[in-house]
């Protein structure tokens, strides 16, 4: 198997000069979670639904009015990409293009053909349809994390903003009184909200509302002694980032996401090389 029999064709992309209002329509196509700049045709930055929340954060933290917003969405793609991005090759070997992702803390690689064309990208969520073929050997318990961070469900949606921001995350569980997980907010939620606000032209409101109101309810859960395997065949199934481990009071024990899943396939697949 090589990189172009596990890539996604045809990704979202937009020239550099596009403004980010674009990016925010494009940016969860086919849940991708990204979108790749382009400049004149050619490969030249990419962007992340990360990217979008520290924006979000930036612009919106206190108050999200009209010129907050024209300040948000009329940026252009160039002024937020993260420039020129490591990459892989149609021809590649997968383990190779899971070292990359490992060390060097990408998420995702756009896939150029042997002239230099983008042809796809491969993200964290690929990579797990390796773990089918692999013995079950690791579990959860070994790879998940273990300190949560969670938000109260009277947070506000601002509140969650600037905790993905300041502490890198993508998913934030929602906790009520006693602790007790009652749904979840992702960094994918709530940039697609907030196109659909942005459209609308009122996303202060939406920035305003309790976790509670917008949170997912549906928390998938894994348990620690399962195979890492089975976590990463959820994720494919569910179409979700992370699973959640939680104790006999239903409160936060654990957290694994695609990420920790990728580190611990790379740990298998050298192991196994041994």
């Amino acid at each position: 198997m090589l990189i172009k029999d596990l890539m996604i064709t045809d990704p979202p992309t937009l020239e550099r000069n596009a403004y980010v209002y674009e990016v925010f329509r494009k940016v969860n196509e086919r849940g991708i979670g990204r979108v790749i700049v382009l400049a004149d045709g050619n490969l030249t930055g990419i962007i992340s639904t990360r990217d979008l929340v520290n924006l979000i954060d930036l612009r919106c933290r206190s108050s999200c009015e009209k010129s907050d917003v024209y300040g948000l969405i009329y940026r252009t793609a160039e002024e937020i990409m993260s420039p020129q991005p490591q990459v892989a090759y149609e021809e590649m070997e997968p383990l190779d293009a899971l070292t990359i992702m490992v060390a060097r803390n990408f998420g995702a690689l756009p896939v150029l053909n042997s002239a230099g064309r983008l042809t796809g990208i491969v993200t964290e969520r690929e990579m797990l349809l390796l773990f089918q073929d692999i013995d079950e050997l690791l579990s959860v318990r070994r790879f998940m994390s273990k300190r949560v961070r969670t938000a109260y469900k009277d947070a506000k949606v601002r509140d969650a903003v600037s905790i993905m921001a300041k502490g890198g995350f993508r998913r934030l569980p929602v906790t009520d009184e006693t602790g007790k997980v009652i749904g979840i907010v992702t960094a994918s939620d709530i940039v697609r909200r907030m196109d659909k606000e942005i459209r609308k032209g009122n996303p202060e409101e939406y920035m305003g509302k309790p976790l509670h109101e917008v949170m997912n309810r549906n928390v998938l859960t894994v348990r620690p002694e399962d195979s890492v395997n089975q976590a990463a065949a959820r994720m494919i199934i569910e179409r979700v980032g992370s699973l959640l481990v939680l104790d006999e009071n239903g409160k936060a024990a654990g957290i694994i996401t695609e990420r920790d899943l990728v580190i611990a396939l790379y740990h298998q697949l050298h192991l196994t090389l041994k």
